[in-house]
């Protein structure tokens, strides 16, 4: 079993910062961190504190198959910050090879736990992904039920040209959420983040969520 060794959640601990620890196990090469439905909000909101591009990173089956093809797609999840457990497969894998996550943590689900937990204004997000207009009723969706979460952003996915991708890259750095999440479905969603790492790391935290803004 690893360990990942955290105070303000990430990689590098200050020296004067009380560390906590973050179980971590692998499956198919894939590291996967032991956290919950309940511990995740909190890991996130640290994972913010710190800053600097931190990533969050979904993993089920289907993303661990496309890793063992696509080594830029396995390098994004060996490097990210938290690789939380977003399908069946993952859990039962884990516990098969005896060292089992506590849950599955679905990024939809876990996106509603955060919109009831910000829903005071303390965090912001900006939803990337979609065909046209489909973020935005991402966004309609959560506020009519948390109508205090702010959502500073939103662009369409299907980025054909550097042209609109410089656009969208722009956008998100003049809105400056807390939390970026990028739905183009996977691996391109992690290849983006990826190829555009440097220019995203005002962003504190990123989080690739597949089709999330389709939900």
């Amino acid at each position: 079993m690893l360990s990942v060794h955290v105070s303000v959640i990430g990689r590098h601990p200050g020296p004067k910062q009380q560390e906590e620890v973050i179980n971590r196990t692998e499956l198919l090469g894939i590291p996967v961190d032991k956290v919950s439905y309940d511990s995740m909000p909190e890991v996130i909101e640290e994972l913010i504190e710190r800053g600097g591009g931190r990533i969050i990173a979904p993993v089920n089956i289907d993303i661990m198959n496309k890793a063992h093809d696509n080594p830029i797609l396995a390098d994004f999840l060996r490097k990210a910050d938290i690789v939380h457990s977003d399908g069946a497969g993952v859990v039962w894998g884990s516990a098969l090879a005896g060292d089992a996550v506590p849950e599955r943590v679905t990024s939809i689900t876990l996106l509603w736990r955060l919109a009831e937990r910000w829903n005071d204004g303390s965090r912001s997000l900006y939803f990337l992904g979609g065909p046209p207009g489909m973020a935005e009723a991402a966004r309609d969706v959560i506020h009519a039920r948390y109508p205090g979460v702010r959502i500073v952003g939103c662009h369409r996915g299907h980025l054909t040209t550097d042209e609109e991708v410089d656009s969208a890259l722009a956008d998100i750095e003049l809105a400056q959420p807390d939390l970026l999440l990028v739905g183009f479905g996977s691996p391109i969603q992690e290849e983006f983040i990826a190829l555009h790492r440097e220019r995203l790391s005002a962003i504190p935290a990123i989080w690739p969520v597949g089709a999330l803004t389709s939900h």
